[in-house]
Order: C-alpha cells, then sequence, then structure tokens
C-alpha cells in the first residue's frame, strides 16, 4: 500500500497578457527557461540545439504547442515568459488548455514534486477598458 501524502501541493501563477489579437504572453511564477530564444513553426532539426538551451521545462512546452495543429506559429521564450503568436483563424481556448496542460507537468518535473497552477486571465481591467460595451 502506497503511503499517503499530503495533499498540499506547491502553487504556481501563470498570468496572460494579450498583445494583440493573435498574440499573448504567459508570465510564470517560476523560471521556466534558462536561455532566451525563438521558435518557429515547425520545428527543424536545427532547432534541437536551441531547445537544449532553454532547459527541459520550456523545451516541452515548445514542443507540445507545435505538436497540434493549432495555428500556433511563434513561441519566443524567456526566463520567466513564454510569448505565443498564432495564426488569425484558430481560437485561444486550446493553446492556453495545452500551455496549462504542460506546464504543470512541466513544472512538477522541474521543482521535483505536483504542483498546481493558478491562472490568472487578463480582465477588461487589466486592458483599461470598460466592461459595459
Amino acid at each position: 500500500m502506497k503511503e499517503k501524502k499530503d495533499d498540499t501541493k506547491k502553487n504556481c501563477s501563470i498570468k496572460e497578457e494579450i498583445i494583440g489579437d493573435d498574440e499573448k504572453i504567459y508570465h510564470f511564477g517560476i523560471e521556466i527557461s534558462q536561455s532566451s530564444e525563438v521558435f518557429y513553426r515547425p520545428l527543424r532539426p536545427s532547432s534541437d540545439s536551441y531547445l537544449a538551451k532553454v532547459g527541459p521545462a520550456a523545451a516541452k512546452i515548445v514542443k507540445e504547442l507545435f505538436r497540434y495543429d493549432n495555428g500556433v506559429e511563434t513561441i519566443r521564450v524567456y526566463s520567466y515568459i513564454i510569448q505565443v503568436k498564432k495564426a488569425t483563424l484558430f481560437e485561444w481556448d486550446p493553446i492556453r488548455d495545452i500551455l496549462l496542460d504542460i506546464a504543470e507537468e512541466a513544472i512538477s518535473e522541474i521543482v521535483g514534486e505536483e504542483i498546481s497552477i493558478s491562472f490568472i486571465p487578463t480582465t477588461d481591467a487589466d486592458l483599461g477598458k470598460s466592461s459595459s460595451r
């Protein structure tokens, strides 16, 4: 019988920032990359050395986002940021869902224990807009 672990998980916040209709930044509450790099669809064999530079967490997120036909065109990786640019005709929800799922898995591997993600979406207040239109 497995020993039951404490149900309290470490938490990592990810805040979404919209910088255009087709571009968003995801700010992470933990360092996810060891290098700043830009990746374009499709990933090529020459991308492997750059994926190694960013480290396992960011590399896993980049590979998963490009694995699906979800419209992701460009991914910029920084120490605490993933910036995603998508094609206009694609929706953000599937992209965000993949990013959050794989981020939770990748960050858990970094910290060596299971973590939970607190997602902070962009609000109208963040955009400086009134909620009544």
